[in-house]
């Protein structure tokens, strides 16, 4: 890795390392151009049709793809920008992106987030066993931001510990 590769992972994506860039790649697995990915097609084309003629081959490589996903979710430019900068049409940009979003939507979701319920007993604060001894998950740091009342009686009475 070179310190350009790096900076440009790091800034456009907010991935820590093109390592990371590369494993979550590897774990979304599009295969050899996309295969896994089911493209969304034009308006006017249904994408069966589309598969049966071939449709147009694909200008850029599943990893480009993916990185232009990550940069238009990341930096938030515009399609126009983006679709000028790789030298594609904007709607061209639009799908590769909608359906990228879609085909790491599924393989995101299979992922379980949630620690077994030995997991969670083992790591439990001794309060919360004697409590609440059911608990699944402990949502911490909760900030709820609200107008601070003139009255120091009021105010007293919101203060949360």
């Amino acid at each position: 890795m070179n310190l350009k590769s790096f900076w440009i992972i790091t800034f456009y994506t907010r991935f820590p390392s093109s390592e990371v860039f590369e494993t979550v790649f590897e774990f979304l697995n599009p295969r050899v151009n996309g295969k896994n990915i089911k493209y969304k097609s034009s308006s006017n084309q249904n994408s069966e049709s589309k598969e049966k003629v071939g449709g147009k081959p694909r200008v850029l490589k599943p990893k480009e793809e993916f990185f232009i996903t990550l940069y238009r979710l990341r930096q938030g430019f515009a399609v126009e920008h983006i679709s000028n900068l790789y030298g594609i049409h904007k709607s061209t940009l639009s799908r590769i992106v909608i359906s990228w979003v879609n085909f790491m939507f599924l393989k995101f979701s299979q992922v379980c987030i949630w620690s077994s319920k030995d997991l969670v007993d083992k790591h439990m604060p001794d309060a919360f066993k004697e409590k609440y001894p059911s608990t699944k998950i402990i949502i911490d740091c909760t900030e709820v931001k609200y107008q601070m009342p003139s009255s120091f009686l009021l105010n007293s009475q919101l203060y949360s510990s």
